[in-house]
């Protein structure tokens, strides 16, 4: 495995979250499950641990695509330095990673309080920014995608051993605002397949395009009709995979820890949302939290049954107006992790019984 933690001769500044997670002495297990993601891993640039240590989030992301991979049982091939990911068995398709990161002049992370963190409790119908939100989420992907797909155009497709017969896919994880962990699937259904969740009439209505806020520049939505996205197979996404994700991993593997984890998910029967709470009996799994969206449109479809029913939600569409899900387990719908202290029992299930009240009025 791969140090992570190693002390470096750089003069960089280190992350907020590389330092809380390498100095907190409360985090042991979350420090040894982000360990165990760089099994298998082969730092073909030998930039791994600096990236890790200064800029986080994209490394993070990638190597919980590699233990990802790892843990289904996918052999990946290292040989060459990109795209990020070519798989070779049992199935053949390339991934490449991306992030979408705050706006430069965006609210930062570091502000995030406790009233963020409540948010995870609130559903999107009592959520009075909820449109922003989905579209500063819009926004960030757009143009994360948008660059990916420029970067396939105009030098993937080129490499000799990037076969063209072969489905490429776009994996992108979300750190696009402050409360990014909420933002769940419908910022992507819009933007991917123009679908925007109207969460008072609790419906998905047709939308050609989203407006910056404060602005006349629309963003384009429905990306998956756009031509240039035929060579694009699938996005594979999650707003999830952050240090509460580490947590609750961590957790579920029976580490000692001094937070409460909970999780909503979203049942395809009435009612749909209930909780988890996160124990090594009750426990998060690695891929809880990850979608699988298909363009319908592709020159080469990714296969349904590439990615089992247990290990992520996936969408597709027949051509017509609607959307059809699979998957076997009940998506994350969001998570809460605070200090047990804060949480005593009595407190808990009362939030937990108004919570669900609400998600399921």
């Amino acid at each position: 495995m791969i140090d992570l933690f190693q002390i470096l001769p750089t003069g960089d500044e280190l992350h907020p979250k590389f330092l809380q997670l390498r100095d907190s002495k409360l985090m042991i297990g979350e420090r040894q499950i982000v360990s165990n993601w760089t099994e298998g891993f082969i730092d073909r640039d030998n930039k791994l641990v600096r990236e890790f240590q200064v800029s986080f989030h994209s490394t993070f992301w990638e190597l919980y695509l590699h233990h990802l991979l790892y843990e289904q049982g996918f052999t990946t091939d290292y040989s060459h330095n990109r795209p990020d990911f070519a798989v070779v068995k049992p199935y053949r398709f390339f991934i490449e990673a991306v992030i979408s990161n705050i706006k430069y002049d965006g609210r930062p992370e570091s502000t995030r309080n406790q009233f963020d963190i409540l948010k995870n409790l609130t559903p999107p119908h009592l959520q009075p920014d909820f449109e922003y939100q989905m579209i500063e989420a819009i926004i960030r992907y757009s143009n994360a995608i948008n660059n990916k797909v420029s970067k396939h155009q105009l030098e993937y497709s080129g490499l000799p051993w990037v076969d063209e017969r072969v489905p490429f896919v776009i994996a992108l994880g979300s750190y696009s605002q402050v409360n990014f962990g909420k933002e769940y699937y419908y910022p992507m259904l819009a933007l991917l397949y123009g679908l925007f969740y109207d969460p008072l009439k609790r419906d998905y209505l047709p939308r050609d395009f989203v407006f910056k806020p404060g602005t006349s520049s629309p963003i384009n939505l429905g990306l998956f009709e756009d031509p240039k996205m035929q060579n694009i197979s699938a996005v594979i996404f999650s707003c999830t995979v952050t240090l509460g994700k580490l947590t609750s991993l961590s957790k579920s593997a029976g580490y000692s820890s001094m937070n409460t984890v909970l999780l909503i998910r979203e049942e395809a029967k009435a009612p749909h949302f209930h909780f988890q709470e996160v124990s090594i009996n009750d426990p998060e799994q690695h891929s809880d939290g990850l979608f699988v969206f298909h363009n319908p449109n592709a020159k080469v479809k990714l296969p349904v049954e590439v990615f089992s029913d247990s290990c992520a939600l996936q969408v597709s569409s027949n051509g017509d107006d609607y959307l059809q899900f699979s998957g076997s387990k009940a998506p994350l719908f969001s998570r809460l992790s605070l200090p047990s202290i804060l949480l005593p029992f009595e407190f808990k299930k009362s939030l937990i019984e108004e919570t669900y009240k609400m998600f399921n009025s």
